[in-house]
């Protein structure tokens, strides 16, 4: 169908951003620097690595002196990144709810002929009545519990109690 075909290609659109992504100059270069400050100082607390991928997936601002152009490259490099991730979340979610739609739209068919046939039995009609008995008891029961502590509290506070 259309909506898992469209997750299918988001999908593999992802999964070749993501080897893209890796295995770019950008990527390289910060992986080759940091492992080299690493060696010449390994106190080096700031990876450019670490800071490429905030940029590129987690939704950092890059800083505010840096050049539209440098702003534009970050936000673009962030929407190639995350646009096919998105496209197979909204697929994936589309194809859930048209399931759940399908789903309740069999489960109202079979609910219409399934109801003739059960209210023709005995014990079911029974076992429902049984239910509707216990359900309203219940409930005028914690009705008096509710308005017999709302009485008392009405009470103490009248008297001065609390």
């Amino acid at each position: 169908t259309w909506g898992s075909r469209m997750a299918v290609c988001g999908a593999l659109i992802a999964n070749e951003q993501m080897l893209i992504f890796c295995t770019s100059f950008g990527a390289l270069a910060c992986l080759w620097l940091d492992l080299r400050r690493v060696y010449v100082k390994p106190s080096c607390a700031n990876p450019m690595l670490v800071q490429l991928v905030r940029l590129a997936l987690f939704g950092q601002t890059p800083p505010r002196h840096w050049h539209w152009v440098w702003r534009g490259m970050a936000t673009t490099l962030r929407l190639g990144m995350l646009a096919p991730i998105g496209m197979t979340c909204c697929s994936v979610a589309l194809g859930g709810v048209l399931s759940f739609v399908q789903f309740v739209r069999r489960c109202l068919e079979v609910h219409a002929l399934a109801g003739e046939q059960v209210f023709q039995s005995r014990r079911f009609l029974t076992t429902m009545h049984a239910f509707n008995t216990a359900v309203s008891l219940c409930s005028f029961g914690v009705f008096l519990r509710l308005n017999v502590d709302h009485h008392r509290l009405t009470t103490r506070m009248a008297l001065g109690c609390e």
